[in-house]
């Protein structure tokens, strides 16, 4: 009871004015097909390369140093104790190649097993798009047909308001009875019950199309409204 709520109900937001095509590819089952798709070409790849002769260079570098104990002749003519040291530094560079004689029917095999994969994701690339088209183009005409509806009953809850208000007043100078009055009464708020339904409807199934395009982007008022606060 504490909770504000208005009894009114917002028109239905406005559908982008862009290609349905555009905005699909913003849907998470076309972007996990996708990547699918992605994933089963780069593999596909993978296999053909493996045909070819691998080359790998090997660098090498490396220091050595080793200290033995030893004497050497003092200044006054005794022996003392000494050490020798000796260090050495090498490098070395080399290519190797790797030729896949033995394994070219397993690599063959492989890659006709990976084409028919990446075949596959293909066919459920299309069919996930399709299936967005058809979801897309489903909503769109639903939310058409509404929004024609809506209007319908809008023009209908006008005139049925003029007509009650008229009623009611012929009720007062005593020139219709109240039958007549109450008739007219029920008659526009069955017409405002059914808009107010049709209005229900009407932004559900902008929800449905927000859904079947992907969501979001930003509406040209939200847009503006946005650069003009920066």
């Amino acid at each position: 009871e504490s909770l504000p709520v208005d009894a009114t109900i917002a028109d239905a937001p406005p559908v982008p004015d862009a290609i349905p095509g555009e905005i699909l590819t913003r849907r998470p089952d076309v972007r996990e097909s996708a990547a699918r798709l992605s994933g089963a070409i780069g593999r596909q790849r993978l296999q053909n390369l493996a045909l070819y002769p691998t080359f790998n260079i090997l660098p090498g570098l490396g220091l050595s140093r080793s200290v033995s104990p030893g004497v050497a002749i003092g200044p006054n003519g005794g022996f003392v104790p000494a050490t020798n040291t000796s260090s050495s530094g090498f490098w070395s560079f080399g290519l190797g190649v790797t030729i896949p004689v033995l394994d070219i029917p397993r690599l063959l095999e492989d890659i006709r097993a990976q084409d028919a994969r990446t075949e596959q994701a293909v066919i459920a690339y299309e069919r996930t798009v399709q299936t967005a088209y058809g979801e897309a183009d489903n909503a769109l005409v639903r939310l058409a047909s509404d929004e024609r509806r809506l209007a319908i009953l809008k023009a209908g809850e006008l005139s049925a308001r003029a007509a009650s208000s008229a009623a009611r007043r012929r009720y007062q100078l005593g020139l219709d009875d109240l039958q007549t009055t109450l008739s007219a009464e029920q008659a526009w708020r069955n017409t405002r019950a059914a808009l107010t339904s049709q209005q229900v409807q009407t932004v559900r199934r902008a929800v449905q199309v927000y859904k079947a395009l992907g969501g979001g982007w930003v509406s040209g008022s939200a847009a503006a409204t946005g650069e003009r606060s920066r």
